[in-house]
């Protein structure tokens, strides 16, 4: 009969025209006049049966093929023959129950012998069995009871051995007469193919079209992982280097299943694609994990789920040490299907709850590993012969891996676009910070020149005044003027002149703390307490522990600044009792504690004044942070970290 791929690819042509005219009838019902545009759906519908019909496995079908796989007569046995035996016993076998045969493992031989149509090409002709798995493949022709050829393949032997450098097991059959074809085939897993024959012209344009096809397949895979592979070399985002690996991987997993890798990666090896048929699956499993965590933000799931996709991690490494060990490939390609599913089904599951709880960017990963899921699903039924096998079926798994490489891509740009749009809002709330900072910074300057101004005025400007007075007055020059009355202004001019010099002291102390250089923190804490309790009926403690002296000057200053204000704010609104301050040096960080017993009040509903942002605002240019805790009749009590300035 003829190959059933031209019949495929007509209903795939068939299909987009029909998809095409009813979208045009849809379009003329609902009156649109510029023509027929298909939507987004529509273009998704259309991507699909293209890559479907890109993937048909040549052009099969315009002349001289056929199928020969239910021809002949099947022998499955675990005994040793040589060929010559193979053929007496399959000339009088009854098969019925070898046909049935789908599962097997390496110690069965399947056999099958079948005359070939003859060949009237010059070029000779082509008999191919179309998979890409199987450990052990020979073919022996006959003419008559004359050996023509023996020809050997299969991924347990080096490629270059093949008769023809075919990702396929394809063989040549000689121009002339009926030739019988003896195939003898050994792999462990599913035993599903098929056998064809066709003219050496019609097998050269079957191997360009599926050149084309897989060169199109692996360069998209390959151009999205170097890409992202970039960008994560510019970004540093990780999530973009384990998506480059995930891509990576599968694309290595199925340049092993489809033979590709051991026609130009490894030609000389034998064994090797069906140890990387387990490695790279395994590895797969891991960097999707690690993409799946970090992209969808681990902390969003609970400690359980991460050690499940931790377990799986595990896993994968155990089989692929077992692979590398040369364990055997039955039980492993088992194993690593069923963790290859899970680890899928887990994506799926990942996806799906990072998209429930809000993150808009799972709906690609969702989308994603659905189509690979359903891909892998269909590819695994068509080798339990559960489906049939067309170019659909075939290529599955393809444009499953395709589809989903291509939506997690899309997911990493909408990764892109969202942190954009969250850089730009910092950048807005950093400017508007910014101006708010100014303001604040110019309304405290003018603050703190009325302070001043007022103390200047009112202090010192009104001592000299009564100095100046009493220097220049009548009761200075007047001879008659009693000395003991004289003694006693002196004496008030004098304690006038200390008044000033304690103004002066104290605006110098507050325009900059000069016994912060001289004596330390520790003792300029404690005396600041002491300068501003001593004239209010507050009890002031000051606790100083393990304060080395590796702080910075900046951060001392700071803590120095807070305290200030902290005590001041206590004073003048908590009406508090008792203040304490509590000082301590911990291994990477100075810890600074203010806590009063007054009043308190709720920080929620309270709005933060000018001090609370100035000391929040002193804190950050250090690299600090502050905290706040108070409740109604519950006190205060100000917490103040700053990071420890390591030695070099």
């Amino acid at each position: 009969m003829h190959c059933g791929h031209v019949f495929g690819c007509n209903y795939g042509k068939v299909a987009v025209q029909a998809i095409a005219n009813s979208m045009k009838q849809k379009a003329a019902r609902t009156g649109t006049r510029q023509g027929y545009r298909p939507n987004g759906s529509g273009r998704f519908v259309l991507l699909l049966i293209c890559l479907w019909l890109t993937g048909c496995e040549g052009r099969f079908g315009n002349g001289e093929t056929f199928d020969l796989t239910q021809g002949g007569h099947r022998l499955a046995t675990t005994e040793t023959l040589a060929p010559e035996q193979a053929r007496q016993r399959l000339a009088g076998h009854d098969d019925s129950e070898d046909r049935a045969v789908v599962a097997t493992d390496m110690n069965t031989s399947h056999w099958q012998q079948l005359t070939l149509p003859p060949c009237n090409d010059p070029g000779g002709c082509v008999l191919m069995v179309p998979m890409t798995t199987f450990d052990e493949v020979d073919v022996w022709l006959y003419r008559g009871d004359r050996l023509l050829e023996h020809y050997a393949a299969g991924d347990a032997r080096p490629f270059k051995v093949r008769p023809l450098a075919d990702a396929r097991f394809s063989f040549p059959v000689p121009f002339g007469d009926k030739v019988t074809a003896l195939l003898r085939v050994r792999t462990g897993g599913y035993l599903n193919f098929r056998i064809l024959w066709a003219t050496a012209a019609e097998y050269r344009g079957d191997l360009a079209a599926r050149s084309a096809w897989y060169g199109m397949f692996f360069g998209s895979l390959a151009i999205m992982a170097l890409f992202n592979f970039f960008v994560f070399l510019g970004l540093r985002d990780r999530n973009f280097l384990y998506y480059s690996a995930y891509v990576t991987c599968i694309a290595l997993f199925l340049a092993a299943f489809t033979g590709h890798a051991a026609r130009f990666l490894w030609p000389s090896s034998d064994g090797l694609s069906n140890t990387m048929i387990i490695i790279a699956p395994c590895l797969s499993v891991i960097f999707g994990l690690a993409f799946c965590f970090g992209f969808l933000r681990a902390a969003r799931f609970r400690p359980l789920v991460r050690r499940f996709g931790g377990s799986l991690s595990v896993v994968a490494v155990l089989l692929m040490v077992l692979a590398i060990a040369g364990a055997p490939y039955e039980q492993l390609i088992l194993a690593t299907t069923v963790l290859a599913y899970t680890g899928l089904f887990t994506y799926l599951m990942l996806a799906l709850s990072a998209w429930r709880s809000g993150i808009s960017e799972a709906r690609f990963l969702l989308l994603a590993f659905i189509s690979f899921f359903i891909g892998l699903l269909i590819h695994q039924l068509r080798v339990m012969d559960l489906v049939p096998s067309t170019m659909f079926t075939v290529h599955a798994a393809e444009v499953g891996a395709l589809l989903e490489a291509t939506l997690l891509s899309f997911a990493l740009a909408d990764r892109i676009n969202v942190l954009n749009a969250k850089n730009r809002r910092l950048e807005q709330q950093a400017l508007e910070a910014q101006r708010t900072f100014s303001r604040q910074l110019v309304s405290t300057q003018e603050r703190e020149r009325a302070i001043i101004s007022r103390a200047l005025h009112d202090s010192v400007g009104h001592g000299l005044l009564i100095i100046k007075n009493h220097l220049v007055g009548p009761g200075r020059t007047d001879p008659r003027s009693d000395v003991g009355q004289r003694a006693a202004r002196d004496q008030e001019m004098a304690d006038q002149c200390v008044e000033i010099l304690n103004t002066v002291r104290s605006l110098s102390h507050e325009l900059h703390p000069h016994m912060l250089e001289r004596l330390g923190l520790a003792k300029a804490l404690e005396s600041i307490i002491d300068r501003s309790l001593s004239s209010t009926d507050i009890s002031g403690s000051c606790s100083v522990e393990n304060c080395g002296d590796n702080l910075e000057h900046e951060a001392q200053l700071a803590l120095y600044r807070v305290a200030q204000e902290a005590l001041s704010n206590a004073i003048r609104h908590a009406q508090a009792s008792e203040i304490m301050l509590d000082l301590r040096g911990e291994e990477d960080r100075v810890v600074m504690r203010i806590k009063d017993d007054g009043n308190g009040f709720d920080p929620d509903s309270a709005t933060p004044g000018l001090g609370l942002i100035n000391m929040r605002g002193r804190m950050q240019l250090v690299g600090g942070r502050l905290e706040l805790r108070s409740a109604p009749d519950q006190g205060c009590e100000l917490r103040c970290e700053v990071p420890v300035a390591r030695p070099a």
